[in-house]
């Protein structure tokens, strides 16, 4: 009997016949780094390293990818060498696997691009009409209308190609990634959101033909469920199943209908007319209910049972990990289980049936399985602000101007002179920082973020490119140059840069007060009555600051903070002081939850963990950022229906 192998997000169980590995294990996870990245909920290009490993060790040629999602582990497998078999329940992930998958050779050509992006082949206006005034521009949606007038006339891969990189246009402008909302309230600034669908699909559709290439082995992609695949023995299977969550909030079709539509422009699926956001109806799967979810699971693994099973979980789902390796035992003599430290982002942490009182101590035993590891936590944080495009003055004007001479004199602005003109005055990147409006402080928190140090000066002596192309491609460096060093400038000018500081600081302030207005537009759409910035009444009728209050301060069910900050100072110990005296004040049938993002935090990790610390203890119920503030929107529906407030 082969054995199994599951893989957790921060978890890996195998059990297996072990053959000899495959080889270039290195070169395989190297080639999936380049592979197109779609965002999307339980993908796994975090763990590509430990399932290459897991892969390798299993051995085998044919291998079933049961629920391929992004595709990113299908490709994986490709790249090892198997015989691959991808599937998923959804039609826009088939078409993925059959582009970079099944497809060994074909790749679209410069004029197929064209064809896609410029004037269209009929008259057809279905998106225009059906999603007038959702997600996208008029623009853009009368280019998706234009785009399909002629991938119907594709076929084969170039077809599978460019619904995949019109699926990956449409994921990387709407914000998130996920379609159920209608509106910018998530705009952070970036260039994803901020150029046209039409720039996007020829970007998307250059990364799918890089990832392109033949590996000597057929493949093949089917769309269905997984109990309906045809009967094949596998040498390996993947599975990674959409599991339960204490709560029904894992519908993939909620949150990507659209794509879902697009992928076969609508056609055989049915819309749900009256909803806002225009989704599909629901398709059924066991997989997404609690009382269900189990029993599909143990069908799963009996299916398979004769080949080396690799499984992926999550700890915050249904079935819980003592379940899923009871059910592994059913079918496998071998089972193993490995760390792979992998970030989940998220968790659940309302109570079963009330707030606990904060003078209850806890071992933290049923607690802590839910909370991703702090590290992984301050992963999830991210910029709230949009960049700004200005000319402000500011101290060292000579440097400054020195330095903006220096860039004048370029004949021609490109990545590659930037790189160059950085390695050469590593002290004067910060006037590229001003050229794409940031100041100083706020290029130090950017690289902070993403290269783990504020130092300017040392990254443009080694990593000149990184830097340059980081600042390329967030925010748009090349063109900011280029059009600043051309223009001239009138007295108006000079008044407007003046203006620059304060505008700047407005703009800030705005920022600062996004995560508090995102809080709020969530409990009014919920249906909440609340009240914001105020104070509530808890213990010993102490009171205590809150950014939000359901329903009123003298009645408080529910209170969350919301602190958002892109720079650092004293403001961000105040806000942890702010917390630390909600869960002080709280009485115990009271819900507290904090809403905490902006990457000014990752310079104040002390300040965080002070937070982190009181979630661990149970002493606060969810501890969120904007990228899974879904998860606090369905907590916060679920804290107020216990309450009945709804």
């Amino acid at each position: 009997m082969r054995g199994t192998l599951v893989l957790r997000e921060d978890d890996l169980v195998t059990a297996g016949v072990i053959t000899e590995p495959l080889a270039n294990v290195r070169d395989a996870v190297s080639r999936v780094a380049g592979f197109p990245r779609l965002r999307y909920m339980g993908s796994k290009y975090r763990l590509v390293p430990h399932l290459a490993d897991a892969f390798a060790e299993a051995g085998g040629r044919t291998a079933l990818d049961a629920f391929s999602g992004s595709g990113v582990v299908s490709y994986l497998l490709k790249t090892l060498g198997y015989q691959v078999t991808s599937n998923d329940f959804l039609a826009f992930p088939t078409a993925i696997a059959r582009a970079t998958v099944v497809n060994q050779s074909e790749q679209l050509t410069g004029d197929d691009i064209d064809l896609v992006c410029g004037p269209p082949a009929d008259d057809r206006d279905f998106i225009q009409r059906t999603f007038q005034g959702l997600y996208f521009t008029e623009e853009d949606r009368a280019f998706l209308d234009s785009a399909w007038s002629h991938i119907d006339r594709m076929s084969g891969h170039k077809q599978a190609i460019a619904i995949s990189a019109l699926v990956l246009a449409a994921a990387r402008k709407q914000p998130r990634g996920v379609f159920t909302f209608t509106n910018l309230r998530y705009d952070d600034g970036r260039r994803d959101l901020h150029i046209s669908l039409r720039e996007h699909f020829r970007e998307r559709a250059a990364a799918y033909n890089q990832v392109v290439f033949d590996s000597g082995q057929p493949c093949i992609a089917l769309s269905g469920d997984v109990f309906d695949l045809p009967p094949h023995y596998y040498d390996l299977v993947y599975l990674d199943p959409p599991y339960a969550p204490p709560r029904d909030d894992n519908c993939y079709i909620k949150r990507y209908h659209f794509l879902e539509g697009l992928s076969v422009y609508w056609r055989g699926q049915q819309i749900m007319e009256n909803t806002a956001t225009k989704k599909l109806v629901k398709r059924y799967t066991p997989f997404s209910y609690k009382r269900t979810v189990t029993e599909a699971l143990r069908r799963t693994l009996e299916q398979f049972k004769d080949s080396t099973i690799v499984l992926s979980y999550s700890s915050n789902a249904v079935p819980d990990a003592d379940t899923i390796e009871e059910l592994l035992r059913a079918v496998k003599d071998d089972v193993e289980v490995r760390p792979s430290t992998t970030p989940t982002h998220s968790a659940r942490m309302l109570p079963r049936n009330a707030a606990p009182s904060p003078n209850t101590s806890s071992s933290g035993d049923d607690i802590m399985p839910d909370i991703p590891p702090f590290d992984d936590y301050v992963l999830s944080l991210g910029r709230l602000t949009a960049h700004i495009d200005p000319t402000a003055a500011s101290t060292g004007a000579a440097d400054i101007k020195e330095a903006a001479a220096s860039l004048a004199a370029l004949e021609e602005v490109t990545e590659e002179t930037l790189t160059a003109w950085a390695a050469d005055h590593p002290s004067w990147v910060n006037v590229l920082g001003l050229a794409v409006g940031l100041s100083q402080e706020k290029l130090r928190m950017t690289l902070k973020d993403h290269f783990d140090t504020q130092g300017w000066v040392t990254l443009a002596r080694t990593r000149p490119a990184d830097l340059i192309r980081m600042l390329e491609t967030d925010f748009d460096l090349v063109r900011l140059v280029t059009m600043q060093r051309r223009r001239p400038y009138d007295f108006g000018d000079v008044l407007v840069a003046r203006a620059g500081t304060r505008q700047t600081a407005t703009r800030a302030g705005a920022s600062g007060r996004k995560v508090e207005d995102e809080i709020e537009a969530i409990a009014r759409d919920l249906g909440l009555d609340c009240q914001t910035r105020t104070r509530f009444r808890g213990r010993d009728r102490r009171t205590a600051p809150c950014d939000l209050v359901i329903s009123d301060s003298d009645h408080a069910e529910i209170v969350v903070a919301a602190k958002g900050f892109d720079s650092t100072g004293s403001k961000l110990t105040d806000a942890v002081r702010e917390i630390e005296e909600m869960a002080d004040v709280r009485l115990p049938r009271q819900y507290v939850m904090a809403v905490i993002d902006g990457i000014g935090w990752k310079s104040r990790r002390a300040d965080l963990k002070r937070i982190y610390a009181l979630w661990a203890r149970d002493q606060i119920n969810g501890m969120y950022t904007l990228a899974n503030i879904d998860q606090f929107r369905d907590d916060l529906e679920d804290a107020a229906r216990r309450l009945r407030l709804l």
